[in-house]
């Protein structure tokens, strides 16, 4: 499926055009012959100092398996711009969001696309809500006096997934070098900022050291300098560790400011075609066990990676703290050296073993870990190293310094 023009009734005149497979890019100034659809699959690439006047509606498609994008690097003129987006309700239901276009009216958005709703304390409510850094608490809007502001440029929402589209309707795609703020009150758990890809095509997340989190890493709390999006069913992260990670257009994620709060930048360079990102991209590269824990119902989890350019204490970016939201049951690990304050939800350190009585072994090159299982001459374990992807089973004398994972209920 390449670009295509309304029903294939109109064509694009006028300019010059180079269509490779499924990209369409604009390389001189011109104007089309009335409405633009750009398929799933497809790309359309509006180079710089380039201007693309369309005098009535582009509208990006999606299905449930594919997207299609717009990369602006020029000037696009257009009279309407509309963009779908899937939203599954696999998992918890509810997805991080974030508008596409400049202008998206909250009222517009919640009664065009028939957002559900529910009475909640005896008011009706949408299933979509609206973040508070200062209070980190989620608001419901209101079924009744929804207000008719825009979305805002980079801010996340919470939305009920339904496996059903919704359309980000406005006057422009966003475009440009976008700065958003983001802010740090003052108190447990705060600075956490609801933001998202505020582009009309994917963004490349970590991987390439042009990406969101190297680029704004100096804007992020050191102890949690990561991109933490809810998958549907629980929180996770992605850090250093995670290889070339993409979210795709409509999508919102959190970052913990640093201190005084800071301005995060979305850059034009990390935006890229990636038509079959929903969440999760590519895996990263280094070797990685998981612990994982129940409760009841409850379920959470820790990671700890093996690379041996990390040191014992917080290496940033690889290191990031966990953001707690059910604060009586979390699994997370402790840092050898500093940062004792901060649960931590990834690691990247083997921290080696202690003997009986004193020296330490194996720092930087083996972890080793406690299991809860009695054995003859004291308890079982596991050992792991970034060398291979071998986890080792053995049993060893109790007085031996093993590392433990830390779980608190």
């Amino acid at each position: 499926m390449c670009i295509l023009t309304e029903r294939f009734t109109r064509i694009i005149p006028v300019f010059l055009v180079t269509l490779i497979a499924h990209l369409l890019s604009v390389t001189t100034s011109g104007q089309t012959n009335g409405n633009l659809r750009i398929y799933p699959g497809s790309v359309l690439i509006i180079s710089s100092e380039t201007t693309l006047n369309v005098p009535e509606t582009i509208t990006i498609h999606a299905t449930s398996e594919k997207t299609a994008s717009l990369i602006n690097k020029g000037s696009l003129n257009v009279a309407e711009a509309n963009i779908e987006s899937y939203l599954s309700s696999a998992g918890a239901g509810f997805r991080l969001v974030s508008s596409p276009v400049s202008d998206q009216s909250i009222k517009t958005f919640v009664i065009n696309n028939s957002i559900p709703h529910k009475n909640i304390g005896g008011t009706d409510v949408y299933a979509m809500q609206s973040y508070s850094e200062a209070s980190n608490d989620w608001t419901y809007f209101p079924y009744d006096g929804t207000p008719a502001t825009s979305m805002g440029i980079g801010t996340g929402y919470s939305l009920l997934g339904q496996d059903a589209y919704v359309t980000y309707s406005g006057s422009s795609f966003n475009s440009g070098d976008i700065n958003v703020l983001i802010y740090a009150s003052t108190g447990t758990n705060l600075a956490w900022n609801s933001i998202g890809n505020p582009y009309a095509s994917a963004i490349e997340v970590t991987g390439s050291g042009d990406d969101f989190l190297s680029v704004n890493s100096d804007q992020l709390d050191v102890a949690y300098a990561a991109i933490y999006y809810w998958d549907g069913s629980a929180w996770d992260t992605y850090t250093g560790e995670s290889g070339s990670q993409f979210f795709q257009y409509g999508q919102g994620f959190f970052v913990k400011s640093k201190t005084g709060g800071g301005t995060v930048s979305f850059l034009t360079t990390m935006q890229s075609h990636q038509p079959t990102v929903s969440i999760k991209s590519l895996a990263g590269d280094f070797y990685s066990f998981s612990l994982q824990a129940k409760l009841g119902e409850k379920e959470k989890n820790t990671s700890v990676y093996f690379r041996n350019d990390m040191t014992l204490g917080l290496d940033v970016t690889f290191d990031v703290g966990l953001r707690k939201v059910n604060q009586d049951f979390e699994v997370y690990s402790k840092l050898i050296e500093g940062y004792q304050e901060v649960d931590f939800q990834h690691q990247a350190l083997p921290g080696g073993y202690r003997e009986y009585p004193g020296p330490f072994y194996h720092i930087k090159e083996y972890g080793y870990w406690w299991s809860a299982t009695i054995a003859i001459d004291g308890a079982l374990g596991r050992s792991l190293t970034y060398a291979d992807n071998n986890i080792v089973n053995f049993d060893h004398f109790s007085r031996r310094g093993f590392s433990i994972r830390c779980l608190k209920d």
